[in-house]
C-alpha cells in the first residue's frame, strides 16, 4: 500500500511560515498606507469656480480625494487601520478614519475591496470561492465587461501575493522531526476501510512468510519481533498455514498485538498545494529513526507542486477555482465565454504534467490519504473528489489544529471533506474518527 500526503497551508503555518491570507493582506495595506504616507506620491488640483485645490493620491489599487494638503495629513499607524475594533467597518471607513476629514476614498479594485472587508473571516480558499461567487454573479446577466474587469482584478491579487511570497517569506525552516515521523510511519489497522485491511492483510501475510523462509527484509524481523513471535507460538498449535482470518481474529483480539505489527507504506507522495518548497525537505529523506530503529526507504517520489510554483516557468502558479461538482458550473461552462474559464484549474492543470502524474500514482495500488494543513474547502473539490472516491483509497485521515485551550477543528476539516464526497457512505468508511487522529505537530515557537 502507497500514502498520499496533502499538504496544505496550514503546514507552512506550522512551520512558522507567515503564509496566512491576513499576513499577505496586512503586508499589502502596510504597503500601501505607507504610500499614502509619502506626500510625493500626492497630486494638487486647482477647482477654480470653488477657488478651492484638491490633493489627489491614486495608486493601482484606490483613490483618495482630500481638501487637506497632504503634509498636514494625519496618517498613522496600519495597526490603526485595521485594528479589531474596526474590523467589521468597511476598509474604505477605515482608511478615512486614519486621515482628517474631508476625504472620498473610491476603490478601483472591488475585488480587492470584498476580499479586505472579509479579512477576519477568510482563508486562502475562501478568497478563491470569493472569486467563483462573483463569476457566477457575472454569468448571471453575462456581463462581459464586468467579468474582464473581475479577472483583471484577480489577476492584480495573484500578482500581490507571488510579490509577498517571493520577498517576504524565507525560503529555509527547520524540520520538525515527530511531523516526519508520522509521515513515514507504520500503518495502523483502525485506520482503514474493510478493504483497506484486507490489503493490511496480505501485507501481513507476506511478512509472516517472508520470516518463515528466513528471507526477511533488514530491520523487518526486529520491528515485528513480538507479533512474529506471537504468530510462531499460534502455529503450533494450528496444523493448517496461517489465514486472514487468523490474522484478523489475533489483530482484533489482542491489541497488543495490534500495535506491535509495522507495515510501512511502498511509496509516499506528497502532494502540495503551497507555492513554497517547505515539504521537499522531507521528502529527501532516505531515512527516520523510530523507537531506536533505523527504516530504509529505497522509493521516494517527489513532491508534486499542483498548485505550482512562484520562480518555475515551466509549473506556474495557479490560483484560482476547482469546483466543477457545483451546480452552476454547466451553466457557465454554456454561456461560451473563455473569459469565464480563465481562473478554473481543471483547465490550468493541463499547462503540466502534475496532474497526470497524480492520476498515475493512484492507480499504482491502494494508498491512504494524510491530510496536513489543508482545509479541505470547495475551491480543490474537483480534485480532492477524484482523490477520495477513488476505489483504491482505503483511508483518509486529517491532522487537526490544537488551539491553546485544547479544543481543536477536527469537526470542521471533517464537514470540509465531508463535501468532496458524492457518496456519503464511502465518507463515513474512509474517514479516520477523531480518537485514532493526532494534531499537526508545530514547530516551537522562539
Amino acid at each position: 500500500m502507497n500514502r498520499i500526503i496533502l499538504i496544505g497551508n496550514g503546514f507552512d503555518l506550522a512551520h512558522g511560515l507567515k503564509t496566512s491570507y491576513k499576513d499577505f493582506i496586512d503586508w499589502f495595506w502596510k504597503k500601501e498606507i505607507e504610500k499614502i504616507a509619502d506626500t510625493s506620491s500626492w497630486r494638487e488640483k486647482h477647482i477654480a469656480y470653488k477657488k478651492t485645490d484638491k490633493y489627489y493620491f491614486d495608486s493601482d489599487y484606490i483613490k483618495i480625494e482630500s481638501i487637506t494638503p497632504p503634509q498636514d495629513l494625519n496618517v498613522s499607524t496600519y495597526d490603526k487601520l485595521i485594528n479589531l475594533e474596526y474590523v467589521c467597518q468597511p476598509i474604505s471607513q477605515n482608511i478615512s478614519q486614519i486621515i482628517e476629514s474631508g476625504t472620498k476614498t473610491t476603490f478601483k479594485n472591488n475585488f480587492l475591496k470584498v476580499i479586505s472587508e472579509k479579512s477576519y473571516l477568510y482563508n486562502w480558499g475562501g478568497i478563491e470561492e470569493e472569486y467563483y461567487e462573483q463569476l457566477k454573479a457575472c454569468a448571471k446577466t453575462n456581463d462581459t465587461k464586468k467579468l474582464e474587469k473581475l479577472n483583471e482584478e484577480f489577476k492584480q491579487i495573484k500578482d500581490e501575493l507571488k510579490q509577498y511570497l517571493l520577498e517576504k517569506i524565507k525560503k529555509e525552516t527547520k524540520k520538525i522531526e515527530s511531523l516526519a515521523h508520522y509521515m513515514y510511519s507504520q500503518f495502523k489497522w483502525d485506520d482503514f476501510t474493510k478493504e483497506g485491511k484486507n490489503n493490511f492483510l496480505e501485507e501481513v501475510l507476506k511478512l509472516v512468510q517472508s520470516n518463515q523462509n528466513n528471507n526477511s527484509i533488514e530491520n523487518t524481523k526486529d520491528r515485528n519481533a513480538y507479533f512474529l513471535d506471537y504468530v510462531n507460538k499460534f502455529l503450533t498449535f494450528k496444523s493448517t498455514p496461517l489465514t486472514k482470518e487468523d490474522l484478523t481474529t489475533l489483530i482484533e483480539r489482542h491489541s497488543k498485538i495490534k500495535e506491535s505489527i509495522s507495515v510501512l507504506p511502498q511509496k509516499v507522495l506528497s502532494l502540495s498545494f503551497n507555492y513554497t518548497y517547505n515539504i521537499s525537505k522531507y521528502s529527501r529523506w532516505e531515512y527516520y529513526e523510530n523507537n531506536g530503529l533505523k527504516y530504509e526507504f529505497s522509493k521516494f517520489d517527489n513532491p508534486i507542486y499542483i498548485h505550482g510554483t512562484l520562480e518555475d516557468s515551466n509549473n506556474p502558479m495557479i490560483f484560482g477555482y476547482g469546483d466543477e461538482l457545483a451546480n452552476e458550473y454547466k451553466e457557465i461552462e454554456n454561456l461560451n465565454n473563455n473569459e469565464y474559464l480563465k481562473n478554473v484549474k481543471s483547465i490550468n492543470y493541463l499547462k503540466t504534467d502534475n496532474y497526470k502524474k497524480l492520476l498515475q500514482f493512484i492507480e499504482l495500488d491502494k494508498y491512504q490519504i494524510f491530510i496536513m494543513g489543508h482545509s479541505c474547502g470547495n475551491s480543490d473539490r474537483t480534485l480532492l473528489n477524484t482523490l477520495f472516491e477513488h476505489p483504491n483509497c482505503v483511508s483518509i485521515k486529517p491532522f487537526y489544529y490544537k488551539n491553546s485551550d485544547g479544543t481543536n477543528d477536527y469537526e470542521e476539516k471533517i464537514m470540509n471533506i465531508s463535501r468532496n464526497f458524492n457518496d456519503k457512505k464511502a465518507f463515513r468508511e474512509k474517514v479516520v474518527n477523531e480518537k485514532d487522529c493526532v494534531a499537526l505537530p508545530q514547530a516551537e515557537k522562539l
